[in-house]
């Protein structure tokens, strides 16, 4: 049983990938949210700059916290090491949707397979195995694959984006120029909570409510005009069976 430490300074070292990373120059800047929130809190002297810019980022990392749009998804692939079950997840990386291994060769009909989710204790009950990965778990900021990979195979990871903080003052968000006036109206509402202004912060919490509201689901307006074929995903399964399981159970030493 694989009961080994899982220690993440052991782990292989997570891939550089640039998902997170601000935009330049795209809408609205750390200039221009600047520029409006500084009026706003009335001019005042006595507020750091650098205080109304970890403002800006604490809103720009809630509002992508609570987003679930298309620009916030991301994935990137790396090579498994033989003997290593443990690979150090890059630090804009939010949360996992899925991890795959993609090989064309063996799965030639879809380019590779998704690995089953697992959770610690499928784990530690799960046969000892050194061959190629079939299912996978997050631990803390280490992707933990099953079995330990006994050679390399190229492993493709999806998942939400952590951005990165806007820093310099052309830099502007990932999100989409439209949701650059929640992150003002968020940094309003933390600014004002900060300098014991609660009504002025319930009135911003309230607008950034409303706002958020008015928008429309971009997944659902990408999907206007789509015909769902729902024995697609059964034949893909069909396919799938047999190499991979909906439940590890043959691993298990129960």
């Amino acid at each position: 049983m694989p009961y080994i430490s899982l220690d993440p300074t052991t782990a292989a070292p997570a891939p550089v990938i640039t998902a997170g990373a601000p935009l330049t120059s795209e809408g609205d800047t750390l200039n221009t949210m600047q520029q409006e929130i500084i009026p706003a809190l009335g001019g005042r002297s006595d507020i750091p700059v650098a205080r109304i810019t970890n403002w800006i980022n604490q809103s720009y990392r809630d509002l992508a916290s609570s987003l679930d749009i298309e620009t916030l998804y991301s994935s990137y692939s790396y090579p498994t090491v033989a003997g290593q079950p443990m690979y150090a997840l890059p630090r804009s990386v939010a949360s996992t949707r899925s991890v795959s291994v993609a090989d064309a060769v063996n799965y030639s009909a879809y380019g590779g397979r998704p690995l089953e989710k697992m959770d610690l204790n499928e784990y530690r009950v799960a046969k000892e195995a050194s061959e190629e990965p079939r299912g996978y778990f997050r631990h803390a900021s280490v992707l933990v694959v099953y079995p330990t990979p006994s050679s390399a195979w190229t492993v493709a990871v999806d998942f939400k984006i952590r951005p990165d903080n806007l820093v310099e003052l052309t830099d502007s968000p990932i999100l989409p120029a439209e949701w650059h006036e929640a992150i003002i109206i968020g940094a309003l509402e933390k600014g004002y909570r900060r300098l014991m202004e609660f009504e002025k912060a319930m009135v911003m919490q309230n607008e950034l409510v409303a706002f958020v509201r008015r928008k429309r689901d971009e997944k659902a307006e990408e999907e206007t005009g789509r015909v769902v074929m729902s024995s697609v995903p059964g034949r893909h399964r069909e396919t799938l069976r047999g190499t991979t399981p909906r439940r590890l159970g043959d691993d298990y030493g129960l």
